[in-house]
């Protein structure tokens, strides 16, 4: 069976995560963008502020690999969120 010149599409997961301001998005997403990667990862994460959103791409050459990285960065978002809580809380 002939596959021609088809190629197969890498997982890819896009993330909109709405927060009360700019400001919050804007800090949640500097303190995401301190954690790149690891070298041997093979996915790919693009992360911006659009407005009170932040915009997270992922992209990875396995589902399995495109888990673990959104799951690495969920936790970070969510403990993000939490400090921004706690400080506004003060």
């Amino acid at each position: 069976m002939d596959c021609g010149d088809e190629t197969i599409a890498k997982p890819q997961l896009v993330l909109d995560i709405p927060f009360k301001s700019a400001i919050d998005a804007n800090i949640v997403k500097n303190a995401l963008s301190v954690d790149k990667e690891p070298p041997r990862s093979t996915s790919v994460r693009s992360v911006e502020v659009r407005g009170n959103v932040v915009h997270a791409t992922f992209t990875a050459e396995t589902a399995q690999q495109l888990r673990i990285a959104v799951n690495s960065f969920m936790d970070l978002l969510i403990l993000a969120s939490k400090t921004i809580d706690q400080f506004r809380r003060t």
